[in-house]
Order: C-alpha cells, then sequence, then structure tokens
C-alpha cells in the first residue's frame, strides 16, 4: 500500500510539472506574441514618421522650388527685361538722334535758315555728335542769317566783335548787327546805335545814334533809353566809350 501511495505521489508530481511547463510555454508564447506586436508597433511608427519626412521633404522642395523659380522670374522682369528695354529705348533714341540728323542736316543743305542755324550751333558747342570746329560754326552762321535768320546774325556779330585779333572785325560785327536791325531785332538796333554813337565799325553819327536807340527803347529795351540819356547830357566828344552799357547778345535771341 506504500508503494501505491509513492506511485500516486509520483505521478502527481510528474503531472503537476507537467502543467507547470505548460504554463510556462504559454506564458514564453504570450510574451513573445506581445514583443512581436510591440516591435509591429514600432515598425509601424517607425514608417508613419519616414512617411511623414518624406511629405515633408517633397513639400519643402516643392517649396524650393517654387522659389528658384520667383527668383529666375524675378531677376528676368526687374533686371533683364529692363536693360533690355533700357537698351531698346537707347538704340531707338539713337536712331530717332541720327533720322533727325540727317533731317536737320538735307533741310540744311536745302537753304532751311533754322536748320543751318542749329548746325552751327552743333558745330560750335561740339554736340550731337558733331566735333567742335568753329570756323564750320562760322560758315553755316553766315549762311543762315544770309537767309534771314536773325539769331544767326547776333551770333555772328558777336564774335567778330568780342574775338581776338586777327578775328576781331568791327565792320563785320556792324554789319550783322545793322541785318538784325532792319528785321526789327531790338539788340540789333542797340548795337547799330552804339556803334554809330562811338563810330565802331562805321563813321559815327551822333543823329543816326539816337534814332536806333529809340526804335532799340521803344521796344522796351532800357539800356537803349540809358544810353540816349548819356548823349543827351553829354558833348559828344566828352562821353568815354567806357560809360556805355553793353548788352550780351551771346544767348539766343528771337527776332
Amino acid at each position: 500500500m506504500t508503494d501505491t501511495k509513492e506511485k500516486t505521489t509520483l505521478a502527481d508530481i510528474v503531472k503537476s510539472q507537467d502543467a507547470n511547463s505548460e504554463e510556462v510555454k504559454q506564458n514564453d508564447i504570450a510574451k513573445l506574441r506581445a514583443r512581436i506586436e510591440e516591435d509591429r508597433n514600432t515598425i509601424e511608427d517607425l514608417q508613419r514618421k519616414n512617411h511623414t519626412k518624406k511629405i515633408a521633404i517633397i513639400w519643402l522642395s516643392i517649396v524650393l522650388g517654387l522659389l528658384v523659380i520667383g527668383c529666375v522670374v524675378y531677376y528676368c522682369m526687374c533686371i533683364i527685361q529692363p536693360a533690355q528695354i533700357n537698351s531698346m529705348e537707347t538704340n531707338t533714341e539713337t536712331l530717332v538722334e541720327t533720322i533727325t540728323e540727317d533731317v536737320v542736316l538735307k533741310q540744311a543743305n536745302e537753304g532751311n535758315a533754322e536748320s543751318q542755324y542749329t548746325i552751327a550751333e552743333r558745330y560750335l558747342n561740339g554736340t550731337d555728335n558733331y566735333e567742335k570746329d568753329e570756323q564750320q560754326a562760322i560758315e553755316w552762321y553766315i549762311r543762315s542769317a544770309t537767309n534771314g535768320n536773325v539769331k544767326s546774325m547776333l551770333k555772328l556779330a558777336d564774335y567778330y566783335s568780342k574775338a581776338e585779333e586777327p578775328k576781331k572785325d568791327n565792320k563785320s560785327a556792324f554789319k550783322y548787327y545793322f541785318l538784325a536791325a532792319k528785321n526789327g531785332n531790338k539788340e540789333g538796333l542797340y548795337n547799330v546805335g552804339k556803334a554809330y554813337y562811338y563810330g565802331v565799325g562805321v563813321e559815327k553819327n551822333t543823329e543816326k545814334a539816337i534814332m536806333y536807340l529809340e526804335k532799340a527803347a521803344q521796344q522796351g529795351l532800357s539800356i537803349a533809353q540809358t544810353l540816349i540819356a548819356i548823349i543827351k547830357e553829354n558833348e559828344p566828344a566828352n562821353v568815354n566809350k567806357n560809360n556805355a552799357p553793353v548788352i550780351n547778345n551771346t544767348k539766343n535771341n528771337e527776332q
């Protein structure tokens, strides 16, 4: 009976061990499944994060691409295009100037007094692609004055009256002042009157001097009235030439 009891106890022990082993196995399996589930969740989280990063990178690339395109467009619109426009405008202006120059020169050669005056000014001042050439300027002023341009008459008169020797020529100066006076120009009238009074470039004649000066004064030239007063106040022989007011005709005077 004792042997039977021992056998029963041994069987229970084995059975108990087998039950414990099975429980351990089940626990291990459960732990393994939990670990696998945890690893799977971790992988899914990593995948989601990577996906988010990829999307962020894609959007960043798009934004950077748009910025580059914007910079290119800005460069083209604000730098290259204005430069091209300016170049076109410059070329257009040059073309217009060339055409205008050709037209003016053509008109001058055809005898247009104003165009001849313009060509003379270009030569005198060295403008509009003309080399400065005083002699050419004088020749064109003469052509213009011959065709009745008062501004050219006054330019020539000033040139001959104020030039240094040997170019100074009081007779030529009087000639062109006289031509301007004949056209009713007040500066011409004044300078003719002054020349007659002082006998510069022409024989002295006080009567004619007063006549021309009065015509200039009638046009509102106060300097002419001043010289008339000097003449009437003083004896001609006692009037110093330096007392006479001098008018500047170098600016472009209208008729």
